[in-house]
């Protein structure tokens, strides 16, 4: 489970099957998760995603 935040929903908890795709670029991974709402969210996880956050 991971906690995402829905711009419709607000805070969701999302199970694993719910991850679209992954894809690993320079700033970070990307991950592309079905949500509840209907849509297809994009999230940006990883060190390289923290590091880049704290700029």
């Amino acid at each position: 489970m991971m906690l995402i935040h829905c711009p419709g929903r607000g805070d969701e908890l999302i199970p694993e099957r719910r991850i679209h795709s992954l894809t690993n670029t320079d700033n970070g991974i990307l991950m592309r998760i079905d949500c509840y709402c209907g849509r297809r969210h994009v999230v940006r996880t990883g060190r390289r995603a923290a590091q880049a956050s704290n700029l």
